[in-house]
């Protein structure tokens, strides 16, 4: 998380102080329409209350939280409603996934001949993605090239598989009854899926003009999913993003380049 805070600060800070007014003459370049596209790194932030998977056997007191990177990539469509307000529509195929992880006393071990508790690890590794459909409000007040955005995440859950263990940490001596340090492992398709995932969005960015027509926007967004990934289980994907969008601004006729005349030309 340091990391991608520490890169955004940085990317965020040389693009401003680089920053030129998305202004052409009299008219706003944000009071046009924009086509482009966006990357992100995410950090995923599972809230979870369940014990196991539906149809795996696990016997963990209870996974809470989980957390794991992932990623955002997609293409946007804006177009203008005012001067300073935009209709902003991305798709994306992100991935959600993360590992929960939950430790459990299950008893003791003879060890010196004295017993000792026996700690063990239960975890939980999910890889799930998403195409996802997200029209958002895209603020710019007062034409500065700082932006705000809020929308809505529309997401169909297009893959999502798991991996778990238990697995002893304390003593390094003990064995489960497999005569292994690890039971309980098993992996493959989660099912009970809920296919559509529904959630909020809120963000921020910085507007700098490269060129004649193309913004190049740092941004922070932040996730908030409402519906559970699997059925009947609360379990939930948030996920905090940074990365950088790229939008192509369509210039009027007006404002295009026209060709040389053969005399202008000489």
């Amino acid at each position: 998380m340091k990391k991608f805070l520490s890169l955004f600060v940085f990317v965020l800070t040389s693009f401003c102080a680089n920053s030129l007014i998305a202004q052409t003459g009299s008219i706003s370049l944000n009071s046009l329409t924009q086509i482009g596209g966006f990357a992100f790194a995410s950090s995923n932030m599972h809230s979870a209350d369940f014990q196991t998977l539906p149809g795996v056997f696990g016997c963990s007191p209870g996974y809470k939280s989980g957390s794991g990177f992932g990623f955002s990539i997609g293409g946007i469509y804006q177009i203008p409603i005012n001067s300073n307000l935009s209709l902003q529509m991305r798709g994306a195929f992100s991935s959600l996934g993360s590992t929960l992880s939950v430790e459990d006393n299950i008893g003791n071990s003879r060890v010196n001949n004295e017993a000792v508790p026996t700690i063990a690890k239960h975890t939980l590794e999910s890889s799930i993605s998403t195409i996802e459909i997200q029209p958002m409000l895209y603020f710019q007040p007062l034409n500065n090239p700082l932006n705000l955005s809020i929308g809505l995440n529309t997401g169909l859950l297009v893959g999502a598989s798991y991996t778990q263990k238990e697995e002893i940490q304390t003593p390094s001596n003990a064995l489960f009854e497999n005569g292994l340090r690890q039971r309980n492992v098993s992996n493959g398709t989660i099912s009970n899926t809920t296919a559509l995932q529904l959630g909020a969005l809120v963000g921020a960015g910085y507007d700098v003009l490269v060129g004649r027509n193309i913004f190049v926007t740092p941004e922070v967004q932040y996730g908030l999913q409402l519906t559970n990934l699997v059925s009947d289980v609360a379990w939930k994907s948030n996920s905090l993003r940074f990365g950088v969008s790229v939008r192509y601004i369509l210039l009027p006729k007006e404002l295009s380049p026209t060709p040389l005349e053969p005399d202008e030309k000489r």
